[in-house]
């Protein structure tokens, strides 16, 4: 993982914190605005949008079900070979 996608990752984590915890404190205490997990859940998707291409670079591609829904998406090259003859 590179430098800058572990930034983000520990930001976002970090903000995601402080808005779940701001939430429960702002009056009214004890009750979390819907509007305060919509945000804590963008912030944790862009960061998983960060992530897809090493991910489908790294495993050939990712298949993702929702529902009825399911999104496919490959690699473009094939996954590459270790000398003891796993795949990477």
């Amino acid at each position: 993982m590179t430098s800058r996608k572990r930034i983000v990752g520990i930001i976002t984590a970090i903000v995601s914190s402080v808005l779940l915890i701001a939430g429960f404190l702002v009056p009214p205490t004890g009750v979390i605005d819907p509007s305060v997990f919509t945000g804590v859940g963008l912030l944790l998707a862009f960061k998983v949008v960060d992530e897809l291409p090493e991910l489908i670079k790294k495993n050939g591609g990712a298949t993702v079900s929702v529902g009825g829904t399911t999104i496919s998406v490959t690699s473009d090259k094939p996954k590459e070979e270790k000398p003891d003859g796993d795949t990477v």
